[in-house]
């Protein structure tokens, strides 16, 4: 009885993350939509990434609640690309979007994730290159300058104690 009620939370709490996630997902394509047709979308002095950002922000923690890992993973990176993403970019845009809402209709349905398009997979593997050149970059800076050192305490000092 006790499994039955876990999973039934748990089932409850990812149809939560589902609608977090589709509600974000629906607002960014309306701004990549607005941006291929008109003005900027995005509001005078804020940058394209930091808004999409807090469109998705949400839902980046919300793909994280749900069991599945192959879920999880899909997600993920469809709104990292997303976030990458620009309003030059609408094509990744579109591919990122779909096969995040192609997995999420999987997942509720209780069916295998779709495969992933070409296009889509071809996007992942050049935003994973692109992290792992800023993590190789980031290891050169802190190896070329390693952090201050902290000052030693004498091992005869000790903490004044009071009476």
């Amino acid at each position: 009885m006790l499994s039955d009620t876990k999973k039934a939370r748990q089932r409850a709490d990812e149809k939560e993350a589902t609608e977090i996630i589709t509600a974000a997902l629906l607002e960014v394509r309306q701004i990549y939509r607005k941006s291929a047709v008109g003005p900027d979308p995005v509001p005078e002095g804020e940058h394209w990434t930091g808004h999409l950002l807090a469109e998705l922000g949400a839902s980046q923690a919300a793909a994280m609640r749900f069991h599945d890992k192959a879920l999880r993973r899909r997600l993920t990176v469809s709104l990292d690309l997303l976030l990458q993403g620009s309003p030059d970019s609408q094509m990744v845009a579109y591919e990122a979007h779909r096969d995040a809402m192609e997995c999420l209709g999987a997942h509720i349905r209780r069916e295998r994730l779709p495969k992933p398009t070409r296009f889509w997979t071809d996007a992942r593997d050049r935003l994973e290159w692109a992290e792992e050149q800023a993590r190789q970059t980031r290891e050169e800076l802190q190896a070329r300058w390693p952090p201050p050192m902290r000052p030693r305490r004498r091992p005869w000092t000790r903490p004044w104690k009071g009476k």
